[in-house]
């Protein structure tokens, strides 16, 4: 009797996880369609076109960055609070500054501002290394929890003042750095501490004028 008793305890086991996995099974197809979509509509339609930066924006789960409460908006045409005053930046705007940056292959990034960690997954799948730095630390935090979860080995986030760079690792051969406009990026002046994190491709992505003091959204 105990024999059929545990038989019968484990048949159920076996069925209730299935139905879970089900569940999540009809969760990841959801976001991968509204993912598909986002990039097709949102991205390609205006104008990226790079099939790497395309593809790494396929393969990259950004429901997984924002809090469970706008996770439903995860793939809608705007940015969303991630707390800490912060938020993740628009899809578009990630689309377009990743491909400003032409990413290679073996490349090293250094990022300002990890934010939800969503841009520094995006570049994990495009270069070799990413070094991310974040003044606040429980964003820091949260980053670093959800890309080990998904398994992301080639981003390093740092707590600390993306202004002073990281010069014990430089050089680096990119550096994004979002603010609140789209085409504004940090200028890195030849006086400033982080002269020392020079880049190859930093002048690439500061080719606007100055950034305004205004909070900048996180990635």
């Amino acid at each position: 009797m105990r024999a059929v008793a545990r038989a019968a305890w484990i048949g159920g086991a076996l069925l209730l996880a299935a139905a879970a996995g089900g569940a999540a099974g009809g969760e990841g197809m959801e976001a991968g369609r509204l993912r598909e979509a986002m990039v097709r509509e949102q991205i390609e339609a205006r104008g990226v076109r790079d099939p790497r930066v395309l593809a790494a924006l396929r393969a990259v789960p950004r429901e997984r960055f924002v809090p469970p409460a706008v996770r439903a908006e995860a793939y809608d045409d705007a940015p969303l609070p991630i707390g800490e005053g912060q938020t993740i930046s628009q899809p578009y705007i990630v689309a377009v500054m990743t491909e400003l940056l032409r990413p290679e292959p073996g490349d090293r990034v250094l990022e300002v501002g990890t934010g939800s960690g969503y841009q520094a997954a995006v570049l994990a799948r495009l270069v070799a290394r990413v070094y991310s730095i974040e003044l606040v630390p429980t964003l820091a935090g949260r980053a670093r929890e959800v890309l080990a979860e998904l398994g992301v080995s080639n981003v390093e986030v740092f707590v600390g003042d993306g202004y002073r760079g990281l010069p014990a690792l430089a050089p680096f051969d990119a550096i994004p750095s979002p603010r609140r406009r789209p085409r504004c990026r940090l200028r890195w002046s030849s006086s400033s501490p982080s002269a020392a994190a020079s880049s190859r491709r930093s002048a690439r992505a500061s080719r606007s004028s100055a950034c305004s003091s205004a909070p900048r959204p996180a990635s």
